[in-house]
């Protein structure tokens, strides 16, 4: 249990989650300290796409993060592209999402040590393939993000609800 020995041990380390700026449900969670269903909409980090946050996860995150930040799939694509690029790893956009967030908050932690977990390295080739290129994520996406926008903005103002599934 990595995050009862920080604790135990006293370790100053601060923990920062990271979330689809499309799938903010640990965000959102985090900062209500409790669950909240959110739609989701990602064409890169599906590892990410969560709606639902689980209850046991949720417990220790709001006890042991110190904040969530969201980052978007194109975020994603750069830091996936970066990996590669300067290490030469693969990682899938679900395994990015950390230095995409370190990325995102340069400012935040400039002239500190970052450790970030690289994990995921299943990405599919055309996909890695779209992102090494440099190529922009499809207009469906852009769709997608902006509906999911749109549904989050109609649902916050309580005249709406939506669900969806993956």
């Amino acid at each position: 249990m990595p995050v009862q020995r920080r604790a135990h041990a006293g370790v100053a380390t601060r923990i920062i989650g990271v979330v689809l700026a499309h799938a903010t449900a640990y965000q959102l969670s985090f900062r209500q300290g409790r669950a909240t269903t959110t739609p989701v909409s990602t064409e890169l980090a599906d590892g990410l796409a969560c709606r639902v946050p689980d209850p046991q996860a949720l417990e220790v995150i709001c006890r042991e993060v110190d904040d969530v930040v969201a980052v978007t799939d194109v975020q994603g694509a750069a830091a996936m592209c970066a990996l590669f690029a300067d290490t030469h790893h693969i990682a899938e956009g679900a395994g990015a999402a950390a230095l995409a967030g370190a990325l995102v908050q340069q400012t935040r932690w400039a002239g500190r040590r970052v450790g970030l977990p690289l994990t995921g390295g299943y990405v599919d080739t055309p996909m890695f393939a779209q992102v090494l290129a440099g190529a922009k994520l499809s207009v469906q996406l852009r769709q997608r993000q902006a509906r999911a926008s749109a549904e989050r903005a109609a649902a916050d103002s309580g005249k709406f609800s939506f669900d969806h599934m993956r």
